[in-house]
């Protein structure tokens, strides 16, 4: 099968170069560490809501949307991390590819974010488009590895929407959302999807995020 990729959006830790769009500039928002510290909230979106749908121009504007806010506060993020504990082996570079393959799902490898149309059909909204992209780059962000057992992914899981959901609230997006979206996919008939032993369940994960709200 021929997969055909996308490139949606580049943000780049490093100056830009003449080719490359630096997207913070197409934003008034600043999600830059403060005086304290503390990273500011980007000013709050309520997003294009309603099922993403198979049209794909319309996937493509709700990535591109996403992934200029949502990759924003995710570079800030690592920076601030990268600050504190010292170099990151990839960088704080990440970059967005929506794909043409059926077999659905999204995925992150060396910095790089892939959502599959067929994934992003199934999802309702903005902000969950958010939350997919925030949740991949939160993996990059925290340096979870490929090759590691049952235990450790699904650890690794719960970290990623643990910090995904703070870039989403970062980034401007309503937190509440990841919550309901696991609940969503834990109650469709889909559910069994959930059943992987290298993932925790969609009902674990929505039960693990409000044990601790944002």
């Amino acid at each position: 099968m021929k997969i055909v990729y996308t490139v949606i959006v580049t943000v780049l830790l490093v100056a830009c170069s003449s080719n490359t769009k630096d997207l913070s500039r197409k934003t008034g928002d600043d999600t830059s560490p403060n005086s304290s510290g503390a990273i500011a909230l980007a000013s709050p979106v309520a997003g294009i809501s309603g099922d993403v749908g198979e049209n794909k121009a319309v996937q493509d504007v709700l990535v591109t949307r996403a992934s200029e806010r949502v990759l924003k506060a995710a570079r800030t993020v690592c920076q601030t991390k990268v600050d504190r504990a010292g170099p990151k082996e990839e960088g704080c570079s990440f970059q967005v590819f929506v794909i043409d393959d059926r077999r659905g799902g999204a995925g992150y490898r060396a910095n790089k974010i892939k959502l599959s149309r067929e994934f992003l059909n199934r999802l309702h909204g903005e902000a969950e488009v958010a939350f997919i992209i925030a949740h991949e780059a939160a993996h990059g962000i925290l340096s979870h590895r490929h090759n590691v057992n049952s235990l450790t992914r699904r650890r690794q899981e719960l970290e990623a929407d643990a910090l995904g959901r703070e870039l989403i609230g970062l980034a401007g997006y309503p937190t509440d959302v990841v919550e309901r979206f696991f609940e969503r996919l834990a109650q469709s008939s889909n559910s069994a999807t959930s059943a992987d032993p290298n993932y925790p369940t969609f009902a674990q994960r929505a039960a693990e995020l409000r044990k601790s709200p944002p």
